[in-house]
């Protein structure tokens, strides 16, 4: 991560968007869609979106990002659905004591400067699921811990609280997957993004 930012910073990139291996735009659109946002914001440090993910029976879903408001809570969107203004990331990097959530770090630092940050109204990512986060989300939440007492000093037991309650979501999204995805997802396909589910 920090390698493809120092190389975009050199060449004097704008914005930069980190997609992992097997993630992709949402689709064909997608990039003009990203770039007239920037161009009709250029204040905002963060523009971020949507995500599709493929849900537990194998369709696709629709994930909608939360408010950037909620990020003392965890993150609130893919950071795959995140477009950063690359001069607002000077002197931020991804910090390489955080093996799952040090995307999380480092946006959570760029809003603590109060950098400005906007909802884009579209979905901005296909998120490839199995990656390192969703194998160890264990090592996830602790990690999250120790960066909210980092940058928001939050006292241990509030942080073990949003523990908690984390734990408690990924335990109801293993054990009753269906009943997760009809709270936290939406039918793609239903939604009016099945432009955006066909391949780039």
């Amino acid at each position: 991560m920090n390698t493809g930012l120092e190389a975009a910073l050199r060449l004097g990139t704008s914005h930069v968007l980190f997609l992992n291996a097997g993630d992709r735009l949402a689709g064909p659109g997608t990039a003009g869609l990203l770039r007239r946002a920037a161009f009709d914001r250029p204040e905002a440090a963060l523009l971020y979106g949507d995500a599709l993910e493929t849900g537990w029976d194998g369709r696709p879903v629709l994930k909608r990002a939360r408010s950037h408001r909620t990020a003392p809570y965890g993150m609130f969107t893919h950071h795959q659905a995140m477009l950063y203004r690359c001069d607002a990331l000077a002197g931020l990097r991804y910090d390489g004591r955080y093996r799952v959530a040090a995307d999380y770090d480092l946006t959570l630092r760029l809003l603590r400067t109060g950098a400005s940050a906007v909802r884009l109204p579209f979905s901005v990512c296909r998120f490839a699921s199995g990656g390192l986060s969703q194998r160890s989300p264990a090592l996830g939440r602790s990690e999250q811990s120790r960066i909210r007492r980092d940058v928001l000093n939050h006292g241990l037991w509030f942080s073990y609280a949003i523990n908690g309650v984390q734990w408690l979501a990924g335990s109801v999204r293993r054990q009753f997957p269906r009943a997760y995805a009809k709270w936290r997802y939406r039918d793609a396909e239903t939604v009016g993004l099945s432009d955006s589910l066909h391949p780039d």
